[in-house]
């Protein structure tokens, strides 16, 4: 089977990059499911795309102010859904992250809330 995969990935790499493609959307956003709703989006994963978009910012701006162990974060979001992109992204391989996640997307809230208090008070100074 081992010999077969690579040799359909060998024999068809724009349509494996397409795939790979589709299935990193996916672990970020959620597998799409069947609907019977006429909308072109389904907005039952909204929530699980919210969730990455707002974690991978809170990284890059971690990283763009070089906190302490913001690489790490990076790092991880970068390197634990790789495999992923290549076999199946389903929404339970994405647990093991859900912790960092989360801290991401609240030094996110934080550092909105902070800078917000911070241009309010340079004003009414």
């Amino acid at each position: 089977m081992k010999q077969q995969a690579f040799a359909w990935v060998r024999a068809n790499p724009a349509r494996f990059a397409v795939i790979s493609l589709k299935r990193l959307f996916y672990y970020w956003n959620g597998v799409p499911r069947p609907t019977s709703s006429l909308l072109p989006i389904d907005f039952r994963t909204s929530g699980f795309l919210a969730t990455s978009v707002l974690a991978i910012w809170g990284a890059i701006l971690a990283v763009r102010q070089k906190r302490p162990a913001a690489w790490l974060f990076a790092g991880l979001l970068l390197t634990y859904p790789t495999i992923y992109y290549f076999v199946y992204p389903h929404a339970r391989y994405r647990h093991p992250i859900e912790p960092e996640l989360t801290i991401l997307i609240v030094f996110l809230i934080f550092e909105a809330v902070g800078s917000n208090r911070r241009e309010v008070k340079r004003i009414v100074d």
